[in-house]
């Protein structure tokens, strides 16, 4: 005999459990459902075009208020800050006695006067400078730029002019121009000269000897390369433009002046040394303007 069941009976399956067969007596286990989570992770998405526009307008207003700065700190010192003007006379020992009071034969201490509108330094040992043999006035006016010294030796009145934004320096005669690179080892900065002046310092007059010879013929396009004042002086006398010249054993150009050197053509002090230089071919340079005169 053949039995049918319901078909609902043939259609249900039994439910799956999936619980444990022993029940955990501790409770759920943390350790394993941390370890079953995964970790969240931040992923972050840059996108490099943006990030270079940034980067790059940082960078451009950084640069903008440094410059900014920079600029408007020049503008303040160039406002504020007193130009440098120097006017004084100076009388220069060309030869001094040794005595023991006296530090050095090469040394003489100078000073500055109070009168701030004309500065008259001499030296401070008045003995020393009254047993002089004689002396080498010298008038300064200098501002930031340029130095003029004016020579009065003997009648022989000669201006040198400084220039410092050219690197160069000219002598100016009653009848001739000279044209020469600046020597920083004789002509000081004027800051540093009148600093060394407040403060007393000795300076070195001891004599050294510069021997040029000048270039012909003459080159009146130098003075478009110097100040407006060397023009103005040279614009009626021929200008030369002098180089230094060598000596057989002496590789230098400048030595220490010995008594047996020729006579010298110009003496000045600019701070450190009492410079001599002689014009090696000065008859020359006066036979060719003779000749041009005729």
């Amino acid at each position: 005999m053949t039995v049918l069941t319901k078909i609902s009976d043939l259609a249900r399956k039994p439910d799956i459990n999936d619980d444990p067969l022993v029940e955990n007596e501790y409770g759920p286990d943390p350790e394993n459902a941390r370890r079953r989570k995964p970790p969240g992770y931040h992923v972050w998405v840059y996108r490099s075009k943006f990030c270079h526009s940034f980067l790059t307008c940082f960078s451009f207003c950084i640069l903008s208020m440094v410059l900014t700065g920079a600029i408007l700190g020049l503008v303040y010192y160039t406002a504020f800050r007193e130009p440098v003007r120097y006017r004084g006379y100076c009388a220069i020992p060309i030869e001094l006695p040794r005595k023991p009071q006296v530090m050095s034969a090469t040394e003489v201490p100078l000073r500055w006067e109070n009168d701030p509108d004309v500065a008259i330094f001499t030296t401070l040992n008045k003995e020393a400078s009254g047993d002089a043999l004689n002396s080498l006035l010298e008038r300064f006016d200098i501002d930031d730029h340029i130095e003029r010294i004016s020579i009065y030796n003997d009648g022989n009145n000669v201006e040198f002019i400084h220039d410092f934004d050219v690197n160069a320096t000219g002598i100016v005669d009653k009848s001739r121009c000279f044209q020469m690179e600046l020597d920083p080892d004789v002509v000081v900065q004027p800051g540093v000269f009148v600093f060394r002046i407040q403060r007393g310092e000795a300076f070195n007059i001891m004599r050294v000897r510069t021997e040029l010879q000048a270039a012909l013929p003459p080159a009146p396009h130098l003075l478009s390369t110097v100040s407006s004042i060397y023009a103005e002086k040279c614009a009626d006398k021929p200008i030369y433009n002098l180089k230094k010249v060598g000596r057989s054993g002496s590789n230098g150009i400048r030595r220490k002046r010995s008594p047996e050197q020729p006579p010298y053509d110009y003496l000045h002090f600019a701070g450190k040394h009492l410079q001599e230089i002689a014009i090696d071919n000065l008859d020359e340079l006066v036979e060719y303007e003779k000749k041009q005169t005729v």
